[in-house]
């Protein structure tokens, strides 16, 4: 596990625990890569919530509006906003039908994406 902690008007600090090899008992370090798999997409939806609190960012802008090279690379990217992609409903029906995210799994995400939404509101 990795710590990053940056406090205004001091230098930032990591904090690392366990392994970033448990075979051969090579300690985590502050550049260690882990497979953190569904988990970060919580992460993401938090930390683009804080911005869009603080607004340095929108859920309702096109996705192009902060990366313009996506335009003509993705499909409709000039239509999908932040709060889209954060939603897995970007209307681009085959990335849709690619996304893991289903069922029972796809209401739970959007039960805790609806709560972020409100943190902003």
């Amino acid at each position: 596990m990795i710590v990053y902690v940056d406090q205004a008007g001091k230098q930032p600090q990591f904090y690392t625990g366990g392994w970033k090899d448990r075979e051969k008992k090579i300690p985590a370090d502050p550049k260690s890569l882990f497979k953190i798999a569904s988990i970060s997409k919580l992460y993401t939806a938090v930390a683009a919530t804080k911005l869009v609190k603080e607004k340095r960012l929108s859920f309702d802008k096109p996705l192009t509006d902060y990366l313009p090279e996506l335009k003509g690379r993705i499909e409709n990217a000039d239509e999908i906003t932040l709060k889209m992609m954060i939603q897995h409903r970007s209307r681009n029906s085959k990335l849709y039908r690619q996304s893991s995210v289903t069922g029972k799994r796809r209401r739970k995400w959007q039960k805790c994406l609806r709560v972020c939404f409100r943190l902003t509101c």
